[in-house]
């Protein structure tokens, strides 16, 4: 047998296969149909949940002072300034923070309205 006739007994083969299969599968397609309830998955359209949607009401929010204080120039301006984070770093302003007298001092309402009459002022 030559060459050419071998490729062309191996084509036959490999079509007459392709044949059978498309035969059978074709046959137990018709024979046994699939049922609409059986068949799920991409093709069926997702269901998805569907949420009430929030409103105003809905949004609880809580303090606000430290977002507020965070927009301000004055936050800015100590974030980015190197003198005051090394000024912060300094063993003698720990030793100002772990004292009582002054936290109770900061704490105070009259330093708050000093603070805050200062303020107005400037």
């Amino acid at each position: 047998m030559s060459n050419n006739e071998q490729h062309k007994s191996r084509m036959t083969g490999i079509v007459a296969a392709l044949a059978v299969a498309i035969i059978v599968v074709a046959y137990f397609g018709v024979k046994y149909p699939v049922q609409d309830d059986e068949v799920t998955g991409t093709i069926a359209p997702a269901e998805r949940y569907r949420g009430d949607q929030i409103t105003a009401d809905d949004v609880q929010l809580g303090d606000e002072a430290v977002a507020q204080v965070m927009q301000t120039d004055l936050y800015q301006m100590l974030t980015t300034d190197e003198a005051f984070a090394e000024a912060i770093q300094t063993q003698a302003f720990q030793n100002l923070l772990s004292n009582d007298a002054f936290l109770d001092a900061i704490r105070s309402d009259a330093f708050d309205n000093e603070l805050r009459s200062n303020a107005l002022d400037n």
